[in-house]
């Protein structure tokens, strides 16, 4: 399992200056996925609620986890117990409406940098599960 050392998507890009055989494969089906359990994924807070699977890098799984602001914190008290927030979720996928908020920022934001094959309306739909 790869973790980013800071905010944002930098666990899957590359670290070479130009790879032209880079390739991840977004799929939005599979939002539903749960976060597989055992030893080598088990995360250092609770994940029900908090995880978007969005594809795939080479034979890699790709997810979107949604830390607590808290772990983020690096002097933040709660470090210190282990005990950050929980949500009221039952799975560890995200509910519908997040999936879709976080979804529709990852196209907006391909679709801003002229990736081909996207394109977003200019403003964010008023009901974000559209």
């Amino acid at each position: 399992m790869y973790i980013g050392g800071r905010r944002g998507l930098n666990a899957v890009l590359e670290n070479t200056e130009v790879d032209q055989t880079w390739v991840m494969h977004l799929d939005f089906s599979t939002i539903h996925r749960l976060w597989p359990q055992g030893k080598c994924s088990k995360l250092p807070f609770d994940g029900n609620g908090r995880l978007l699977n969005i594809g795939r890098l080479h034979q890699e799984q790709v997810w979107i986890i949604m830390a607590p602001n808290e772990w983020l914190e690096e002097d933040h008290p709660m470090n210190a117990t282990g005990n950050w927030p929980v949500l009221p979720c039952q799975t560890t996928s995200m509910d519908i409406s997040h999936a879709m908020m976080m979804i529709m920022f990852i196209l907006k934001m391909l679709s801003d940098r002229r990736v081909q094959d996207f394109h977003c309306d200019p403003e964010y739909p008023d009901e974000l599960t559209k």
